[in-house]
């Protein structure tokens, strides 16, 4: 028999903020989804999640559910809920190298720091330098929870591996 190889199972969600239908309709979607995974949260303390890549869902679900505010800022203070690293997921073939940057700046400040899959062909190699800590030029990133990640690139390229 071989040898035994751990799987790790990352509950997540991929979010489209508009896409193939209005705004709204997503937003509608996504403030169920939210209240949903607080409620499972609640309810379940070992229970983590992954929210996108993008903290711009949070402004887009708050604006709805204020009341909600303290909870998500205590799920991810305790490290159970990831958010971010970008203020909004964009097509990386679109936009400039500035824009990127800025981006990512503007949703680290929202506590991001995970580098999910965008459209394009942005790498981990550009945006390390400028999640990693400065001594550790190799693939490590902080983590939100403080510890560090090693990450690589997946065999098909469509995002790193934490």
């Amino acid at each position: 028999m071989g040898k035994t190889k751990a799987i790790h199972l990352v509950s997540h969600t991929h979010w489209d903020r508009e896409w193939y239908l209005p705004f709204e309709t997503f937003r509608f979607r996504l403030v169920g989804l939210i209240d949903r995974l607080l409620d499972t949260m609640e309810r379940q303390p070992g229970y983590r999640f992954h929210l996108d890549g993008q903290t711009i869902v949070l402004e887009d679900y708050l604006e709805l559910r204020p009341e909600r505010r303290d909870a998500l800022k205590r799920l991810v203070s305790e490290g159970r809920l990831s958010i971010g690293p970008w203020y909004v997921l964009m097509d990386e073939f679109l936009v400039s190298g500035e824009s990127i940057l800025r981006n990512l700046e503007e949703g680290r400040r929202s506590g991001g720091g995970v580098r999910p899959a965008a459209a394009g062909g942005l790498s981990a190699r550009h945006v390390r330098p400028y999640l990693a800590d400065a001594a550790a030029a190799e693939a490590l990133w902080h983590r939100p929870c403080g510890r560090m990640a090693r990450t690589e690139r997946d065999a098909r390229g469509d995002a790193d591996r934490v």
